[in-house]
């Protein structure tokens, strides 16, 4: 059982990634990220989303290159990396670049709480609990891990809304089997070869990209409230319970006070 899961964990990151990373490479960048560089030196397109590209590309590329150098041997920490890290990362860039067009406070305070909760677990990830000499740190990890845990269950009940009708709409569109003729059409009208090397990257980065969004809900909700949990026990363990409760219970009433007003 446990080299399934190892292996599980080694293909779900490597697949996404180095596929990802050649039909951008390849497919993508050469044919729309230049035009859209150049459009946007010449001030027809904000620069915004000249950066939000660019970062997205940069998040896999940098998260296979840790993974690969840091976190070889290790396919826990590598699918932590992935669904703890490059996910979360990933979607909060899309959702800066076609759903978030402009920001109000409320979007801005969950744009802020998720950057917070990617750098808190980050930290947990690379560097663990903060050493005992480090009481500013802790506490300051403390924190972050309180509102990590929360946010952790509050985002797996959002996107679980999504994934479970998206999970029932991809069965419904593959048991139809239209996608057959979508693939002849665009082999048909482009060099077969040609085609080949675009279509089969494009539609694998898709179809995966879909499954890993079902299973991200569960998985981030985990790993975020067991690396929150495991934070809140080591400074409890430390510092005592009533100063862990008392810390933890301002994050919370903070949180959603913040939440109400915006």
């Amino acid at each position: 059982m446990k080299l399934f899961w190892n292996t599980s964990f080694y293909g779900i990151f490597w697949i996404w990634n180095l596929t990802f990373l050649m039909l951008v490479y390849i497919g993508i960048l050469p044919y729309v990220g230049v035009p859209l560089f150049q459009a946007t030196l010449t001030g027809d397109i904000p620069s915004e989303f000249s950066l939000t590209l660019v970062t997205l590309i940069a998040i896999p590329t940098i998260s296979s290159i840790i993974g690969g150098w840091r976190f070889t041997k290790q396919p826990l920490q590598l699918i932590r990396l992935f669904y703890g890290i490059e996910a979360p990362l990933f979607l909060l860039c899309l959702l800066r670049l076609f759903v978030i067009r402009e920001l109000t406070s409320a979007s801005s305070q969950i744009l802020i709480t998720m950057g917070v909760c990617i750098a808190a677990f980050t930290g947990e990830l690379f560097w663990g609990y903060a050493d005992r000499r480090k009481s500013g740190l802790q506490w300051a990890q403390m924190l972050a891990h309180t509102l990590m845990l929360v946010f952790g269950i509050y985002a797996g009940a959002v996107l679980l809304f999504y994934a479970l009708p998206l999970a029932v709409f991809l069965l419904q569109e593959f048991l139809k089997f239209a996608w057959l003729k979508l693939l002849w059409d665009v082999l048909y009208h482009s060099a077969f070869v040609g085609g080949l090397f675009i279509i089969i990257p494009w539609l694998a980065i898709v179809s995966f990209s879909a499954t890993l969004f079902i299973a991200m809900p569960s998985a981030l909700t985990a790993m975020y409230v067991h690396s929150g949990a495991k934070i809140l026990r080591a400074f409890a363990s430390e510092h005592g319970k009533n100063k862990t409760f008392a810390g933890a219970g301002a994050v919370i009433v903070a949180f959603a006070v913040i939440a109400v007003f915006t």
